[in-house]
């Protein structure tokens, strides 16, 4: 199965780190989902990290961290930001070589609160194909991939399945759709499974659990997600389950990963 988890820096206050890793192998995750904060931690805490998993053969996915660093923000995406990418993008082939390490790269459309739709769909199509272009110049093997997104949260790209398969689609299928089922779920207000055409376009997938005042909660608790994670499971994509810091996290965390084992 391709299950994995958002590696949660901030537990590792509570915990040391070869407790977590310990636990992270234990349960045979695939791979772990990271989203660098190089504000707070540094270069060696990564690379420290990035070494283990992958000498334990684990898979390493990236969130490109908009909420740490607004200049990562594709709302802000501009020629003037485009360096800050390209240190990130660098950054992060000083800790796992992307000529040699495929991954996968999540990011959140532009949001369209402040400017219109259709400038934050052509912001978001700009930051596409500048890193389509600087990923194919440096042989990096980076695939991107849009995230469904909540749009009781922002109006932002990615907010509706048509947006995403057209972004998908007006790219040749160059990137995938990071396939939120929980922000799909509130978007829609009711389950239903998405079209063949759309689960072709998705190359890794979000789960978490919510409730009216929170979102990345223990997914176990959601009831109502269990058919679509298991149509994830059947179909072998990705699933990252994408639970924040909470009390008792291991422990809501082992509950998540059981749960998700036992379907069939």
């Amino acid at each position: 199965m391709n299950l994995g988890i958002t590696f949660e820096e901030k537990i590792l206050i509570e915990i040391d780190q070869t407790e977590y890793m310990n636990f992270i192998k234990k349960n045979r995750l695939s791979f772990l989902e990271f989203a660098p904060n190089f504000s707070k931690y540094s270069y060696e805490f990564y690379k420290n990290i990035f070494n283990g998993i992958i000498n334990s053969n684990i898979k390493i996915k990236i969130h490109l961290p908009h909420f740490i660093d607004e200049n990562l923000d594709i709302s802000n995406f501009s020629n003037k930001n485009k360096l800050k990418l390209i240190e990130f993008y660098n950054s992060l082939n000083d800790l796992i070589d992307l000529s040699k390490n495929n991954i996968i790269l999540v990011f959140h459309g532009a949001k369209y609160e402040t400017i219109s739709k259709d400038e934050a769909l052509s912001k978001t199509n700009a930051f596409i194909k500048f890193s389509l272009q600087f990923f194919n110049e440096n042989n990096y093997l980076v695939n991107l991939s849009i995230e469904t997104l909540n749009t009781h949260h922002h109006k932002v790209i990615g907010d509706n399945r048509e947006d995403l398969i057209n972004i998908v689609k007006s790219f040749n299928n160059k990137i995938g759709i990071c396939f939120d089922i929980t922000h799909d779920y509130l978007n829609l207000e009711e389950i239903t499974f998405p079209s063949k055409e759309f689960l072709s376009l998705v190359n890794h997938s979000h789960i978490h659990g919510f409730n009216k005042d929170n979102n990345h909660l223990p997914v176990y608790k959601n009831e109502i997600l269990f058919d679509m994670i298991k149509l994830l499971k059947k179909n072998n994509y990705p699933i990252n389950i994408e639970m924040l810091l909470c009390d008792n996290y291991l422990n809501e965390l082992q509950k998540d990963i059981d749960l998700i084992n036992s379907f069939r």
